[in-house]
């Protein structure tokens, strides 16, 4: 599973019922269709064009690119569990820079 070794992430996935729900939200709301996961669905047909624009740009933020961004931090703490101390700032300084880009 793709969000295997990131419980946080998992978390969500369990709740939508798929690891796709930010791309499924987002599709959702550009095509004006509701959503169909296994929970937190939104009734995009019932929106206005205002209010799909602001889902959209506010989902492409919060749904989307905070996820890559906890995948990366993530990453940068396994790296730093599993590195000999004199070998751990070289290898997670730049996994944590790509997180906070």
């Amino acid at each position: 599973a793709a969000t295997q070794g990131y419980p946080f992430i998992g978390t969500f996935a369990a709740y939508y019922g798929t690891n796709k729900y930010a791309d499924q939200f987002i599709q959702a709301a550009f095509d004006k269709v509701d959503t169909s996961l296994s929970n937190g669905n939104a009734e995009f047909s019932k929106f206005t064009q205002f209010g799909t624009n602001k889902f959209i740009e506010v989902a492409t933020l919060t749904m989307s690119s905070w996820m890559h961004i906890i995948i990366k931090m993530q990453d940068a703490v396994e790296v730093c569990k599993f590195l000999p101390d004199g070998q751990k700032k070289v290898s997670e300084v730049p996994i944590w820079d790509d997180a906070v880009a």
